[in-house]
């Protein structure tokens, strides 16, 4: 151990000194059960913290909304909305690309006087 540098000598024998106390004591039924009231006060407490949010939530946009003014999930319906009209008119915008490719390549759109009949007389 003397080529080791003096904090690994202290860490090495530190843990010498404490894992074996520290396995020993998390064996317990007792460390189990404390484990497993502590995850589930955890569980309730994630779960209070979820109903303050919506809590919360639901008296913010009813302020907003008594100002006149949006709330979150309104813009976040507006954006989703938003979304889907630029999907749909992207997939428009493709679809007249297509047919005017297929008239061109027929020959028929795109010439003067193409199959319109006689001009004006």
């Amino acid at each position: 151990m003397p080529g080791q540098p003096l904090w690994r000598q202290v860490y090495d024998r530190a843990e010498r000194e404490v894992a074996p106390r520290l396995e020993a004591a998390v064996r317990t039924d007792t460390f189990a059960a404390a484990l497993a009231a502590t995850m589930k006060l955890r569980a309730g407490l994630d779960r209070r913290r979820a109903d303050l949010t919506r809590q919360l939530s639901a008296v913010s946009a009813l302020g907003l909304h008594l100002a006149n003014l949006p709330a979150a999930d309104d813009i976040a319906r507006l954006r989703a909305e938003i979304r889907g009209l630029d999907r749909r008119m992207r997939d428009l915008v493709r679809e007249l690309d297509q047919s005017a490719g297929e008239e061109d390549s027929d020959g028929h759109a795109g010439k003067p006087g193409g199959d319109a009949g006689p001009g004006p007389g």
